[in-house]
């Protein structure tokens, strides 16, 4: 009994390291490096989203979020208003780089590993309007264009937000979302560009 004993103890503790292997490192400080992004497009009309901070005076989002001849507001999660200096835009893959001051960011890490269908990955925003959510799911597809499908929940205000895989990487930048609604909330299906436009940008 001794040595069956002693061989469970072993087989459990094995079980309890592979566990550990596969712990994702994805924590809420994740969500500092999260940034909202509000336009006033006209008296009536307003685009909200967020963006995620790769530097000390730089933040990613989607190319939609931003708007010709409109300065965008962006705030921190600490509440802290960035000054927007200029932006690049890479169009037709949603995606752009916004230069700012007059503000303490927490850069997040980029990473240029393809992910794989089925890898965990989490989504951070503000979808319908409830500010710093995460919400995760798998790879669900790689699209032909390099987009990257996946069924995490993601509704407005989540565009422009970082894609991660569980080791806290952002792999991708919230573009799109599936609906058939006019409302255009979830229906289990959403896009994010990967994040090596973002690098080209930067």
């Amino acid at each position: 009994m001794g040595r069956v004993a002693y061989f469970v103890t072993l087989l459990l503790l094995f079980a309890s390291c592979v566990s550990c292997a596969h712990t994702p490192r994805v924590d809420k400080s994740a969500i500092d490096g999260v940034v909202e992004i509000y336009n006033q497009i006209s008296p009536d009309r307003y685009s909200y989203c967020a963006g995620y901070a790769v530097s000390k005076d730089t933040i990613a989002t989607a190319a939609h979020c931003i708007h010709d001849g409109i300065v965008p507001k962006i705030t921190t999660r600490a509440g802290e208003e960035c000054a927007a200096l200029s932006v690049e835009t890479i169009s037709e893959h949603d995606s752009a780089v916004i230069y700012v001051t007059g503000c303490e960011l927490s850069p997040l890490r980029l990473s240029l590993r393809k992910p794989q269908v089925g890898d965990r990955v989490y989504v951070i925003g503000h979808g319908l309007g409830f500010k710093y959510q995460m919400t995760q799911g798998i790879v669900s597809k790689l699209m032909s264009d390099g987009r990257i499908m996946t069924d995490a929940a993601v509704n407005k205000g989540n565009s422009g937000g970082p894609m991660l895989n569980d080791r806290g990487y952002v792999i991708g930048t919230i573009s799109t979302l599936s609906t058939q609604s006019w409302f255009a909330t979830w229906s289990g299906i959403a896009h994010a560009e990967p994040v090596k436009w973002i690098y080209e940008l930067r």
